[in-house]
């Protein structure tokens, strides 16, 4: 056999390997009409060491809320405890409502100002509510960690206690004392609180909660 035919067998076996290999790879996936293609299989997926220690924490008391947060920190684009708050209260309202991602109408009062607006991402992300959807809208001059939700014939508003909202916002205020803006280690900072927040606000602690009909 010439080193010519040999090389294109060679070729062509190797090409019905990767097909054989993809084929196989693609055969354990799911497929949904929503999904983002992210799922956590676990905490070894993740990159950075202070969310894989929560991870091997926490994950396991309430998957859904962590992978939630995990997401919307991601789109945030960084962490803090209003856009976490926004997806616990988003959750909670969920299961309050008996309700479904993609499926609940929210009136948020965290309006478009930094950094209580921030709470919006965390509700978009968290349950699917999205401008982009028609599902969120905020009230006008408004600012508070606060947003009404609605599911059918049922509403429930959701507003940060103040006691829990006090210790975010002295943090926060001491930070951008020291630190003299909103410098590197002032974000540095406001990882903290926010991953205090994530592992240690339960959603059933965190609100006042008031059903409107």
């Amino acid at each position: 056999m010439n080193k010519k035919v040999f090389f294109t067998i060679g070729l062509l076996i190797l090409v019905l390997i990767v097909i054989g290999y993809n084929n196989q790879d693609s055969s354990i996936r799911t497929q949904t009409i929503y999904g983002s293609g992210f799922d956590l299989d676990s905490c070894d997926e993740i990159s950075e060491k202070d969310i894989y220690d929560l991870c091997l924490r926490i994950y396991s008391n309430n998957t859904e809320e962590f992978e939630a947060i995990l997401l919307t920190n991601k789109f945030h684009q960084h962490m803090g405890p209003n856009n976490i708050y926004g997806a616990k209260m988003a959750l909670y309202a969920k299961d309050l409502l008996n309700g479904e991602n993609h499926g609940i109408s929210v009136l948020s009062e965290a309006g478009t100002k930094p950094p209580i607006s921030c709470l919006n991402d965390g509700i978009m992300v968290a349950i699917g509510s999205t401008f982009g959807r028609g599902l969120i809208s905020n009230v006008q001059d408004s600012n508070k960690l606060a947003a009404t939700f609605s599911n059918k014939d049922k509403s429930v508003r959701l507003e940060v206690k103040p006691e829990m909202l006090k210790i975010t916002q002295d943090y926060i205020a001491n930070s951008l004392e020291e630190n003299g803006g909103l410098t590197n280690n002032y974000f540095y900072d406001v990882r903290e609180i926010g991953l205090y927040v994530w592992e240690n606000m339960s959603q059933e602690d965190l609100f006042i909660v008031t059903y409107l009909n």
